[in-house]
């Protein structure tokens, strides 16, 4: 897979929800992401978004990278995080305006359900670390 075959088609996420702007590269067992933070972000609190919520972003570029690795010409279906385990969360709540890199691998599963582990960076420093499982629901959004 290439950066631009894990695009935004394989992820159902629409309006100010869509956290990651775009892909930065890819290939079958991984994907790298940009994502500006906005002030229309649902999950800022008091202008801020908690570094704890990068668990959405990293759940996103999973899902960017589950769909593209699924793909067969199929609208994107719903999915959910149904599994956190080992979050480390070691930076700053992210101001309005800030880039983040995310980056996800592929640790093991299904087309249905995956395993991955990955980090947010804020100029180059990891600002929350971990892994989380997400299944595809089977229905469009």
């Amino acid at each position: 897979m290439s950066a631009p075959a894990a695009s935004h088609e394989h992820l159902p996420h629409r309006g100010a929800m869509r956290l990651i702007d775009r892909v930065l590269a890819g290939d079958d067992t991984h994907i790298r992401c940009a994502a500006r933070i906005r002030a229309d972000n649902p999950l800022l609190v008091d202008g801020r978004l908690p570094a704890h919520a990068g668990v959405e972003l990293l759940a996103q570029a999973g899902g960017l990278l589950l769909g593209a690795r699924a793909a067969g010409g199929t609208a994107p279906t719903a999915g959910a995080i149904v599994q956190i385990k080992s979050f480390r969360v070691h930076g700053p709540d992210l101001p309005v305006g800030a880039v983040v890199e995310v980056e996800a691998r592929f640790e093991g599963g299904t087309g249905q359900a995956a395993l991955f582990g990955g980090e947010v960076r804020l100029d180059g420093n990891t600002i929350l670390e971990g892994s989380l499982m997400i299944a595809q629901l089977g229905d469009t959004p």
